[in-house]
């Protein structure tokens, strides 16, 4: 089961350590470059390796890369064992495999060829494909190999049974991937799911409105887009079907899988929690603190869900109880993990070990090859093992031996380290002078003698006990010396540029520090015939804080604080205080943190039990709150800000806020107030004459948003989840656009509203999406009316879009809607009524604006709405053209609107 990161890694595959290179491979991301020529290269199976001739073929055949000798090795699930091996290049080769029956297709990263392995005649067929390094992926089914290259968006396809017959298509798509059935998904960069056979035609199967980091994976044969920007689910089978799911900001994006059934996985980064969610029902539940670190790979088999959660551990998860079962000890170099006819399969791709596990958990362990004199095809090797020459180690990088025929053969022992296991270091400790060394490593295996004596006198290394003083705190200072004893001793210690502060003759130093910042410590070593000298700078920190502190520099706190008024106070400009993931609570009253200064930071912790969590005097309210957990938890009510009168700028950065009871966030005049990729629950929030607003990337949950008398925020990708957005009385050019809406009353409502774009967001299952009422635009604003265009309307109980209630007789347009979708709104309209007393059910319903055709209307498609798909006052609409109703209950009113 193939895992997708949400945001591609690093494109540079030599650069990766293995596990990040095993992610990556098991990556498809795009479409391919192509440009093959047709010559042909057959490479024999192992001479005297494993049985010559046709095969036996059984089930649980699998075949596993092995980049270390550049071989394919197939193995035998069943009995735990390989049976056969194919070469795909000279030793260190690494690429991307994938197996349709008992045939594998592998494609050669460093060579952009592409090897067919037969498991019926242990042979291998490869013919060049692509330009070398520009290869993405390669897919396969019965009938086509399919080679994806993203960066030129392009496939080469070639027959699954020769490799011969090669085409190209382009392939604009941003990922691919393929189903059960043998055809392709693609996803476009316009959110297009679509669904084709590898030939010219594909037929569309539907529209997801998604961000930029939207992946998707195939729950059996139902494509689902995820997209961790707008915490959505998108399933495309049978009309789209939109859910959110528990994907918060600090994430920091997330990983997702799918299956051959109904479910597919969504890995929370950062909490650490694995969403098990059904394509048939379109729900996600959590599975939390099953790892520490991310899953490398996902698989199912028998009836159970199996992770790679660490470096050495797999979960064994029951999916339907969502608990886990057990953690299963790995060996750490088993980075792969992969199913064939339900026995799972663990491979270490760059070096023999390998294992087969049984489904109560046992480990049947075996080594692919073994590493023994001679080269390949050397009769003397006994079946089942293949040779591999001195140049024939396992290579991370994946790159070839530059000249593997050159190199002689020989007995090949490989240390942990060589496989990726890192050694272990050497062992200090300090003699009664107080001279620190390090104990020799031991000689490596298949040498003789001792090392060489150390003649030349060196300091390696100061050691500063405790690493991380603070001022007050003792610290000693001992040497890491090599070579022979000194006689003399000399320490130094000083401030950076600053006068000598302390000096001693004594192998080692101790002193106390009282001032933080950062000193020097020199130490210069002498004996009869040699000298040596040293000099290391370390960092004296501010002791811990306490309550009622005042901040003049970049403080970090170092425990939780709890205190009976203002906690802390920060005095100057451009200080960040770190809070350094600690908590400080308050007495439910007062504010947190008194601010006096300009362009200051609270960062990194979280706030609770205090009116407000920040509260500038009068010279700045120039504050940034960046990855806060800010709640009041049942104090008085307040602010989440308390500002003064001065104006500046207020920006909000990763938070979650949850403040209940808080009519505003902010108290006073700022000129501007943003918020980015933060989550905002069970609050209140009403901004008033602001002069600038932004909003970016953040869920609003139960939070209603009011914005009143002065320029209208910009509201660009965040997801309001029962919660209204009220704009009155705003003026000016502003932007609202890719946000879903959801679950209110009304979504949002634009009153006495002037020169807004609505453009390309979600309505989703709200009473009324989109409503527009009591135009009064000012003078100066009278060419620029509401737009509203390239939205969704979906599932809303009244209407999607309701106009009306225009309070002056304008002769000039007052709004735009054209070019949105409006699918099943209407249904269930609860007796809304207009003030003409005509119900409120349709796609868009316009009621009377005032004098002449002001709204203008024009190719928005409407489907399956509960009366009309437009429903307008005649004199009020100015029919653009190209609006279309399928499945509306009544068409369209007046039916010219509707073609």
């Amino acid at each position: 089961m193939r895992g997708y990161d949400v945001e591609p890694g690093p494109a540079n595959e030599a650069a990766m350590n293995p596990s990040t290179l095993v992610r990556r491979r098991k990556a498809v991301l795009g479409a391919g470059l192509a440009v093959g020529l047709a010559c042909v290269t057959i490479f024999a199976g192992l001479a005297g390796a494993y049985p010559s001739g046709p095969l036996p073929l059984r089930t649980g055949l699998a075949w596993l890369e092995s980049s270390g000798i550049g071989e394919l090795t197939l193995v035998d699930g069943t009995a735990g064992a390989p049976v056969s091996s194919v070469v795909v290049g000279p030793s260190g080769t690494g690429g991307q495999l994938t197996q349709v029956g008992t045939t594998a297709y592998f494609l050669n990263s460093a060579t952009g060829t592409v090897s067919r392995a037969d498991a019926a005649q242990a042979t291998s067929v490869s013919v060049p494909v692509l330009t070398r390094h520009s290869s993405d992926a390669i897919l396969a089914n019965e009938r086509e190999v399919f080679v994806l290259d993203q960066k030129a968006h392009q496939v080469v396809i070639r027959d699954a049974g020769t490799l011969a017959a090669p085409r190209t298509l382009d392939l604009p798509e941003r990922q691919t991937l393929l189903g059960p059935d043998g055809g392709l998904w693609s996803l476009a960069l316009d959110g297009t799911v679509s669904w084709w056979d590898g030939g010219s035609e594909r037929r569309s199967v539907g529209r997801a409105h998604v961000s930029s980091r939207a992946a998707m994976v195939l729950a059996g044969d139902t494509p689902v887009v995820v997209d961790p920007v707008r915490a959505m689910i998108h399933v495309l089978s049978r009309g789209t079907r939109t859910a959110p799911v528990d994907v918060l900001p600090d994430d920091r994006g997330v990983r997702v899988w799918g299956s051959a059934g109904d479910r597919f996985y969504i890995w929370a980064r950062g909490r650490h929690i694995l969403n098990v969610c059904s394509a048939t029902t379109a729900t996600c539940l959590p599975i939390s603190d099953i790892a520490p670190e991310d899953p490398e790979t996902l698989v199912e088999a028998w009836g159970k869900t199996l992770i790679r959660v660490s470096d050495t551990g797999l979960a064994m998860v029951d999916p339907t109880s969502r608990s886990v079962e057990r953690i299963i000890a790995l060996d750490p170099r088993l980075l792969e993990m992969s199913v064939r006819d339900g026995i799972v399969f663990l491979n270490n791709p760059f070096g023999p070990q390998a294992a087969v596990l049984r489904p109560d958990g046992r480990l049947i362990t075996f080594e692919k090859y073994r590493v023994q004199p001679g080269r390949r095809g050397d009769p003397t090797h006994p079946p089942g093992t293949p040779a591999v020459t001195a140049s024939g180690g396992p290579l991370s990088t994946g790159r070839s031996d530059p000249n593997p025929n050159d190199s002689p053969t020989a007995d090949i022992t490989r240390s942990p380290q060589s496989e990726g296991v890192p050694s272990p270091s050497p062992v200090p400790f300090t003699s009664p002078s107080g001279r620190q060394n390090r104990a020799s490593p031991s000689p490596s295996v298949g040498t003789t003698g001792s090392p060489s004596p150390i003649t030349q006198l060196t300091i390696a290394a100061i050691t500063i006990t405790p690493p991380r003083p603070t001022a007050g705190d003792p610290i000693t200072f001992t040497a890491d010396i090599h070579g022979p004893d000194p006689h003399t001793w000399s320490w130094t210690l000083q401030p950076i540029n600053g006068p000598t502060q302390r000096t001693s003759d004594q192998p080692t130093l101790h002193d106390t520090i009282t001032t933080p910042g950062t000193y020097t410590v020199t130490l210069h070593i002498k004996n009869d015939t040699q000298t040596a000298e040293h000099h290391q700078n370390f960092t004296v920190g501010a002791p811990p804080l306490t309550c009622g502190t005042t901040i003049t520099v970049d403080t970090t706190l170092t425990t939780d604080l709890t205190c009976p008024t203002t906690a802390l106070t920060i005095q100057g400009s451009s200080i960040t205080l770190n809070l350094d993931g600690h908590t400080i609570t308050g007495p439910g009253k007062t504010a947190a943190i008194a601010v006096s200064g300009d362009n200051n930071t609270i960062t990194n912790g979280t706030i609770t039990k205090y009116a407000s969590a920040a509260k500038p005097d009068n010279t700045t309210p120039d504050l940034t709150l960046r990855s806060l957990t800010l709640g009041n938890e049942g104090a008085q009510e307040g602010f989440i800000v308390d500002t003064g009168v001065g104006a500046g700028d207020l920006r909000f950065d990763d938070c979650d806020i949850r403040w209940s009871g808080a009519p505003f966030p902010v108290r006073g005049n700022v000129w501007s107030i943003e918020m980015t990729g933060s989550r905002v629950r069970d609050t209140s929030m009403q901004l008033t004459q602001t002069r600038h607003h932004e909003f970016r990337e953040t869920r609003f949950t139960d939070s209603a948003l009011t914005v009143t008398s002065g320029s209208p925020p910009r509201l660009i990708g965040n997801t309001f989840t029962r919660s209204p957005v009220f704009m009155a009385t705003v003026f000016g050019n502003s932007e609202i656009s890719g946000n879903i809406f959801t679950g209110a009353g009304t979504g949002l409502i634009l009153q006495d509203a002037w020169g807004i774009s609505v453009t390309a967001n979600h309505f989703l299952n709200n009473g009324i999406g989109l409503e527009l009422n009591r135009f009064l635009p000012q003078q100066n604003d009278l060419a620029h009316p509401i737009v509203v265009q390239s939205n969704h309307f979906d599932d809303n109980r009244a209407a999607g879009v309701y106009v009306h209630d225009a309070r002056a007789p304008f002769t000039f347009r007052l709004a735009t809607i054209t070019n949105n979708w409006l699918n099943h709104n209407g249904r269930d309209y609860g007796g809304t009524m207009d003030e003409q007393e005509k119900a409120v059910d349709d796609g868009i319903h316009i009621a009377p604006t005032g004098h002449g055709p002001t709204v203008f209307v024009a190719g928005n498609e409407m489907s399956g709405n509960g009366d009309r798909g437009i429903e307008a006052d005649p004199d009020s609409v100015d029919n653009g053209g190209n609006n279309t109703s399928s499945g509306d209950e009544n068409g369209c009113y007046p039916d010219t609107l509707c073609g």
